[in-house]
């Protein structure tokens, strides 16, 4: 039986690496989903808005250093591969 055109095309992705950039474009919407989720959370929490205002920011501090953290480790783990995707 003949592999069929999306199971080839997925094939053929994934040993080009393209399959990984789809990953991480969907672990990213995901993460943004959090983060917008936690953003509307904390806004309709009872709490002074001051304080509020000081829990967004220190949330928003923390997510994108992880962010860093984490394109930094795989900028170390995959050094070949991220410089031929700057080419």
């Amino acid at each position: 039986m003949a592999p069929l055109p999306g199971a080839l095309a997925r094939a053929t992705n994934a040993l080009r690496g393209q399959e990984d950039l789809q990953i991480l474009g969907k672990a990213f919407a995901t993460a943004i989903g959090v983060g917008i989720g936690v953003g509307i959370g904390l806004l309709i929490a009872p709490a002074t808005g001051e304080q509020t205002r000081a829990d967004i920011a220190d949330k928003v501090t923390d997510f994108s250093d992880k962010i860093r953290e984490n394109v930094d480790k795989s900028r170390r783990a995959q050094p070949e591969l991220t410089a031929s995707r700057l080419r």
